[in-house]
């Protein structure tokens, strides 16, 4: 009789090594799928990661070379700002010589009809 328990006993132990066995291949099959994903998953994302890197880096360029041409017009309209104040210096001496000063439009035509007298 104390056979016959140890022999059932036995099988019984036998039964659950093999399901633990086959538990274990299961997870390891698990594992091994859950790192392969894991590595995929990780590689997409780093593709787009530098995806979007290149496409920052491009809008950057493209923005660094707006900047330049902006602070190029604001220079060229500063200079010619500059030239506008020097030449309206200059028109408001001719006009205080030739004696039209005033706030009233002066029209080329009154410029060339008055005589040049010196003050």
């Amino acid at each position: 009789m104390q056979r016959r328990g140890f022999e059932e006993q036995m099988g019984k132990l036998v039964t659950e090594n093999r399901e633990l066995e086959w538990a274990k291949e299961r997870l390891q099959h698990q594992r091994e799928t859950v790192a392969k994903q894991h590595a995929e998953s990780v590689d997409s994302v780093e593709k787009k990661f530098q995806a979007k890197m290149k496409s920052i880096e491009e809008e950057k360029g493209k923005c660094e070379a707006s900047v330049e041409i902006k602070d190029k017009e604001i220079n060229s309209l500063k200079a010619e700002l500059k030239s506008a104040q020097v030449l309206r210096s200059l028109f408001c001496v001719l006009l205080s010589f030739l004696g039209l000063e005033g706030d009233a439009p002066v029209r080329p035509d009154t410029v060339r009809d008055k005589p040049l007298s010196p003050r």
